[in-house]
């Protein structure tokens, strides 16, 4: 937890941050269509639901959010399990995380967009996600 740290996700409707925009990672295309499909039932179907691809895991996370580059995801296999949500407020993130469990599929690590982590490449956010998430496990 070098650079980051949790932090209470507020229920205010403040200006979000990010993009309109979830970041899949190690998830196959039938289960971002799953997840897309979960945004529709809980009134964020605005966001697009972009699944990472090999270049992507060198760009700053915000680049990688808005990026419409068609290059094939990487294998689900290859990457650790992550959601990243950007562009929602606090309520919306509440809510998502509250009813994720309905799409019925693994559970990830759930982040969200901070000022400091959209200038990380996407590979060291990962890097960053699984050491917080090994150290909370401990």
């Amino acid at each position: 937890m070098s650079q980051g740290e949790f932090k209470r996700i507020d229920q205010d409707e403040g200006a979000p941050l990010g993009p309109l925009a979830l970041l899949l990672c190690g998830f196959s295309p039938e289960e971002s269509q799953t997840v897309s499909s979960f945004l529709g039932t809980i009134d964020v179907s605005e966001h697009r639901v972009v699944l990472c691809t090999e270049p992507m895991l060198t760009q700053p996370l915000g680049e990688a959010l808005t990026t419409t580059e068609e290059s094939p995801p990487v294998a689900p296999d290859k990457l650790p399990r992550v959601i990243v949500l950007s562009g929602m407020t606090g309520t919306k993130v509440r809510v998502f995380l509250d009813q994720f469990s309905s799409t019925q599929l693994a559970r990830p690590i759930f982040a969200t967009v901070t000022p400091s982590n959209l200038n990380f490449t996407v590979r060291d956010l990962l890097i960053e996600l699984l050491q917080e998430h090994r150290a909370m496990k401990s």
